[in-house]
């Protein structure tokens, strides 16, 4: 099923809408992105948070860096976890972690 699709200022196409919509622009763009979680990401910081704006010319190098030479940001998340869990004296800031609590029992993030 296509997204919905408008236009922006500059008649270019926008994807309305929430992160699924956007996740599902980009599978629908990308099909590689859908079996890769670092190649989704790489295109969705592309089409809607400036990653190409931020890196010019060097986007191209780095989603080959960041897609196939680096840890994935998931794995490292989990590892971050367990070790914090196992060492109190390594825990993140109180504030952080009531975001990180509000955050894991908000639901879906639209």
């Amino acid at each position: 099923m296509p997204i919905t699709m408008q236009d922006s200022f500059l008649g270019e196409p926008v994807v309305s809408g929430d992160l699924r919509k956007r996740m599902a622009y980009i599978l629908q763009k990308y099909p590689n992105a859908r079996n890769e979680y670092r190649l989704a990401m790489y295109y969705f910081w592309l089409e809607f948070e400036g990653l190409g704006d931020a890196l010019g010319e060097k986007a191209d190098a780095f989603r080959t860096w960041f897609t196939d030479r680096v840890t994935s940001p998931k794995t490292l998340q989990n590892r971050t976890m367990e070790v914090q869990n196992r060492n109190p004296e390594l825990e993140a800031s109180p504030k952080v972690e009531q975001q990180r609590q509000r955050q894991a029992t908000a639901g879906p993030v639209l």
